[in-house]
């Protein structure tokens, strides 16, 4: 299953970019694109058309990373999985309001986003 499912990236560092392409390759999702921007991601899921997205709240760009995540889960209905760098009260009010939403703070912990990435490629398969 893990072979077929295609993931974009949509972080704007690139450190922390490169950590999860690692990582995707060790968990066998060797089917990945790494976007850098807003207008990058929304492109790369147009063509691409991904199994699942994992993007960064503050990707870089004019959208904000959330409003692109709720435009790729309601538009393309792909599975997001958010990037945040700490979650606050006002992320946990917008978390609600958003709902089909998989969150990870950052620095993630890997065993913690390797749930996640699993979980929503198998449920974006049911």
């Amino acid at each position: 299953m893990s072979e077929k499912s295609k993931i974009l990236v949509a972080e704007s560092g690139a450190i922390v970019a490169l950590d999860i392409e690692t990582l995707l390759e060790e968990w066998g999702y060797p089917s990945f694109e790494t976007a850098k921007s807003d207008d990058q991601a929304m492109r790369m899921v147009v063509s691409s058309q991904p199994d699942l997205v994992i993007i960064d709240t503050d990707l870089q760009g004019h959208v904000a990373g959330d409003e692109v995540a709720q435009h790729i889960s309601t538009d393309y209905h792909v599975p997001v999985i958010l990037l945040l760098d700490r979650l606050t009260q006002d992320w946990e009010n917008r978390l609600c309001r958003l709902k089909s939403f998989y969150c990870v703070e950052k620095p993630f912990d890997c065993g913690k986003l390797r749930h996640v990435v699993d979980e929503a490629l198998v449920l974006c398969r049911n």
